[in-house]
């Protein structure tokens, strides 16, 4: 993508963490995806990342996809925030630092959520936290793995036939929205 585009990308992307919010059609779409001991977790989401998730969903339907691990996954990727929320200011921080700050320092270190890393870290570590609310909430292995591995490089393998297309297709949704 090129700077130009990319910084309309992340004007849309800050105006929509101001004004997202779901409809109560939105919510009757989520309830018919989440399990009810699922949405709880995306109840604990604050609304910017409810609106994000959701749109994640309907960019993966539009696209022709119906599986309800998929569209669970999408609904729930970013659920591991709401162990942490980050304050408004903090949002943009992992975005701004990523490229200019080395690696290690997005390193969870001593799980000190406190402080300059705390953005940097729930950042990195959400996905992580998700799926294991994900499991605990009983959703599917499959969901879960999407959930843990939405922003790995290389996701270990799991044993179904189209787990690493649905990964693909997750990221490409969480990106685009």
């Amino acid at each position: 993508m090129k700077p130009f585009p990319r910084a309309f990308y992340r004007v849309w992307q800050f105006w929509q963490t101001l004004t997202g919010t779901l409809s109560p059609n939105d919510w009757r779409e989520v309830k018919l995806v989440l399990t009810l001991n699922e949405l709880p977790l995306f109840e604990r989401m604050n609304r910017a990342d409810q609106a994000h998730s959701f749109r994640v969903m309907k960019s993966l339907q539009a696209g022709g996809h119906t599986d309800p691990n998929l569209l669970t996954a999408a609904l729930l990727h970013d659920t591991g925030k709401g162990l942490h929320p980050l304050r408004f200011w903090e949002r943009p921080v992992p975005v701004l630092a990523k490229g200019l700050l080395r690696e290690d320092v997005h390193s969870p270190g001593n799980g000190n959520l406190h402080g300059w890393r705390r953005p940097l870290i729930i950042a990195k570590e959400h996905p992580a936290w998700g799926s294991e609310m994900a499991a605990r909430a009983g959703s599917s292995s499959l969901t879960v793995w999407l959930i843990r591995h939405h922003q790995d490089e290389n996701p270990p393998p799991i044993d179904h036939p189209a787990a690493e297309r649905f990964l693909t297709y997750l990221k490409k949704a969480d990106n685009k929205n």
